[in-house]
């Protein structure tokens, strides 16, 4: 093969690799690539960059110039060069959208699994803990109906006074019945003080309470 017709493979692989390049290239991408290697601040400035780089990018060479041309290999190395930059250029803007959308995926995955760990107990211990403190709010709310109910079958309910800690006296049987075993210190038809011993069983009914058993003991 004759230097002449190395000459004309090498050329025309170069230009088959710049049309290659410029397929990718559109007026949008250009533009945000004088933008972003330039910054120029004047308008007519940052109008004219555009335009000669478009012109660049539009330049076509033939295979018949270019090996007629002494500089046609460097010329053409020079061209893919200024693509190469271009379609880096490009691809550094795509990566960087692809980091945003999922760093934006990650954050709002992180913002709902809280939302879903504070709405839901995350394990059986919670679960559990959850069970003990909704019974434990049961025994206060059959204590303080209780207390009314024994107030109410008082001579002088406003002297009654209980013993602090009563709920611990509250005993859970199961299906929301509660039994329960104390005393009031309330003053009798003469004014007199005296201790009355009380117990009973209290149900718990459509987030109410109902006694269904209920006895002062002498």
């Amino acid at each position: 093969m004759t230097d002449i017709e190395k000459k004309v493979v090498t050329v025309n692989q170069f230009i088959r690799e710049i049309n290659k390049k410029k397929e990718e290239i559109s007026s949008s991408l250009i533009a945000e690539y004088v933008n972003m290697k330039f910054k120029p601040e004047k308008l007519t400035e940052k109008a004219t960059l555009i335009e000669e780089t478009k012109k660049k990018v539009k330049t076509k060479f033939t295979s018949k110039e270019m090996v007629r041309n002494d500089d046609s290999e460097k010329l053409l190395r020079e061209h893919i060069e200024f693509l190469d930059d271009v379609l880096s250029y490009k691809k550094a803007y795509e990566n960087k959208l692809k980091f945003i959308l999922i760093l934006f995926i990650v954050i709002l995955s992180v913002f709902f699994w809280f939302i879903m760990s504070d709405s839901n107990p995350s394990s059986e211990a919670d679960r559990i803990e959850q069970i003990k403190r909704d019974k434990l709010g049961d025994k206060y709310g059959a204590w303080a109906y209780t207390k009314i109910y024994v107030e109410n079958h008082l001579k002088s309910p406003s002297s009654a006074d209980f013993p602090f800690g009563g709920a611990e006296d509250v005993q859970n049987l199961g299906n929301g019945l509660y039994s329960f075993s104390s005393y009031v210190d309330a003053k009798n038809s003469f004014g007199v003080p005296i201790r009355t011993y009380f117990s009973g069983k209290i149900q718990k009914v459509n987030g109410g309470w109902k006694i269904v058993e209920f006895r002062f003991e002498k």
